[in-house]
């Protein structure tokens, strides 16, 4: 099974969020699995955890 980007709907939904800000969601999204690419490419379908991970970190802590 090849690996799917996450949604702004899952990060919510991960984040127990009520709602979300989806483009800012997007964007995050899109530079974790970015971000992991950097360490090994393509990302494996379990690669949705870390990228939910690192994206909620961000999401929640812009910091």
């Amino acid at each position: 099974m090849a690996f799917t980007t996450p949604t702004a709907e899952q990060l919510a939904l991960y984040l127990g969020l009520p709602e979300i800000h989806g483009e800012r969601a997007d964007l995050l999204i899109a530079q974790a699995v970015a971000l992991c690419e950097t360490v090994v490419k393509p990302l494996p379908d379990q690669a949705t955890a870390i990228v939910l991970s690192v994206a909620g970190r961000a999401y929640v802590n812009p910091q």
